[in-house]
């Protein structure tokens, strides 16, 4: 079950980083005072209090609630240390919606995945898994309306090497009601 939950991380998290605009470089603001403010620092993995932030138009975070099983998956992607060459990509999926608190990691059903792309290449030079940590939810509106939450934890690196610790997390994206 937790290798099936991985690999579907994996392509939803490739299917989007594959997605990005650069319309507005990261650390702009858009026209909406809503606009997405995804970020979170990484150390760890040759990182050292790197700041990942998360490109300004709305489309570069959503949150989705499947209708099968009531399930959440937010996804966010932006770049890596202020460089626009360099890009990660985060995608958590839950196990039910609303606001709250949620292990991430072990045994939990809760989880996410963290892609970090090479700047040149623009392929995958790693990517990390939920060691620990907790993801809080604080707004959850309907369908077009927001997502509010916080995170934080140690991640694992997928090929075995390797943790970071991911901290100061906030996501702040549009509830869809589906994704394109």
């Amino acid at each position: 079950m937790h290798k099936l939950l991985y690999l579907t991380l994996v392509i939803v998290t490739t299917c989007f980083t594959a997605c990005v605009k650069d319309e507005n470089p990261a650390g702009t603001s858009s026209t909406n005072d809503d606009a997405v403010t995804n970020s979170f620092i990484i150390n760890g993995g040759g990182y050292s209090n790197v700041e990942c932030r998360g490109a300004s138009e709305d489309d570069a975070g959503f949150a989705f609630v499947s209708d099968d099983d009531n399930s959440v998956t937010i996804s966010a992607y932006g770049t890596i240390g202020g460089v626009s060459t360099t890009r990660f990509s985060i995608t958590f999926v839950l196990e039910r919606s609303g606001t709250g608190t949620f292990a991430l990691g072990g045994e939990n059903a809760n989880s996410y995945s963290l892609t970090l792309l090479d700047g040149g290449s623009g392929k995958p030079a790693a990517i990390y898994v939920p060691a620990s940590g907790s993801i809080t939810i604080t707004q959850f509106d309907a369908v077009g309306g927001r997502l509010r939450a916080t995170f934080s934890g140690e991640a694992q690196n997928a090929g075995g090497e390797g943790t970071i610790s991911i901290t100061n997390g906030k996501l702040n994206c549009k509830v869809v009601e589906e994704v394109k």
